[in-house]
């Protein structure tokens, strides 16, 4: 009796018995349609904290970037987050606009042609900014916490999920441990994320981690997956399969940022430091299960930058593309998203 055909993107291919997946079955760099992953970067804020609509995209066979006009946010704004549908769309919501005020926006990427517009039905069930966003990858994905702007509070504990069949969102029951914005989501790719780090006032960073169960889409505090150290916009990503990274980001009470990363393993929950230099906040990420890109945001040296840094996920390394990989726009507190959705 043969082996049943398998869920296109809840289990790695299987490249001795391809028979078993799905036709149309799509994995970053597949051999039989010769197809690369792709991250969208959207939206942001310039010096001045400017907001801008401006999309790219690179691609991850050639880590190369382009402007792609057709998919900028129908909105200027800044503090976006995205959660994706793998290889047929992406929904970018919340936000601040440069009056400043916090909206609810949410807009629709479809892959296939590049093109992006307003999503009313998908729009946040409240107004905030620096939002949290995750994918479940097959059928919703959930954007978490959030802020009004005022630098006092009040932050948000609200859990939004969007359903990707109807392109709807609502609140949830299910809220997180500890209101707070600017914190970073990482998906483990089939059954679990986690929500971690974040800004509690506007001068209070946290290494809180939170996990969420896809199954029943509950949410506690996860204390062994939490960061080393408190920090705030911080960039997050996975491999869908074994683990992700809590990616830099800023001790906003002393003003310094984090130079490295730690890696969160999904088997145990538990989260370690790596012994690597990276140092980045207010960036975006997108990861195709081999490789995270984190791009843009502020760094040390430069301040708000456009280039894009590597992670690769077998050995850990960091190593930044330059380049033809930088984006069109030097920009912070963009949304990263990728179309196989870590």
């Amino acid at each position: 009796m043969f082996p049943s055909i398998r869920d296109d993107y809840r289990e790695p291919r299987d490249w001795l018995r391809p028979w078993r997946d799905r036709p149309g079955f799509f994995w970053p760099n597949c051999p039989c349609c010769n197809k690369a992953a792709q991250a969208y970067w959207q939206g942001g804020a310039i010096a001045g904290s400017i907001s801008v609509i401006t999309a790219n995209k690179t691609d991850f066979g050639t880590e190369t970037t382009s402007a792609v006009t057709s998919a900028n946010l129908s909105q200027a704004r800044f503090g976006v987050a995205s959660v994706g549908n793998p290889a047929t769309a992406a929904y970018t919501a919340g936000g601040t606009t440069s009056s400043p005020t916090q909206v609810a926006t949410a807009d629709k990427t479809t892959f296939s042609n590049d093109t992006t517009s307003a999503q009313t039905s998908a729009n946040l069930s409240t107004a905030r900014a620096e939002i949290a966003a995750l994918s479940e990858r097959s059928t919703k994905g959930y954007f978490a916490g959030g802020y009004t702007g005022n630098a006092s509070g009040p932050n948000y504990t609200i859990i939004d999920k969007v359903t990707f069949s109807g392109d709807t969102t609502a609140a949830l029951s299910a809220v997180l441990s500890q209101a707070r914005g600017a914190l970073a989501g990482i998906s483990e790719g089939t059954s679990k994320g986690y929500f971690g780090g974040g800004d509690l006032t506007g001068s209070s960073s946290v290494k809180t981690a939170d996990k969420i169960t896809f199954s029943g889409d509950t949410c506690a505090a996860q204390t062994s997956a939490q960061l080393s150290t408190v920090r705030d916009s911080l960039q997050g990503g996975s491999d869908g399969s074994t683990h992700g990274y809590w990616v830099s980001g800023e001790d906003v009470l002393h003003g310094s940022i984090f130079q490295g990363y730690d890696k969160l393993t999904f088997s145990n929950d538990t989260t370690t430091t790596l012994s690597k230099i990276l140092q980045r906040w207010g960036g975006a990420s997108a990861s195709d299960g081999n490789k995270l890109f984190i791009a843009a945001g502020n760094d040390a040296v430069s301040g708000t930058i456009a280039y894009v840094t590597k992670i690769t996920f077998s050995n850990d390394t960091p190593t930044v593309i330059g380049g033809a990989g930088n984006l069109s726009q030097a920009r912070f507190y963009l949304a990263g998203v990728s179309t196989v959705a870590l």
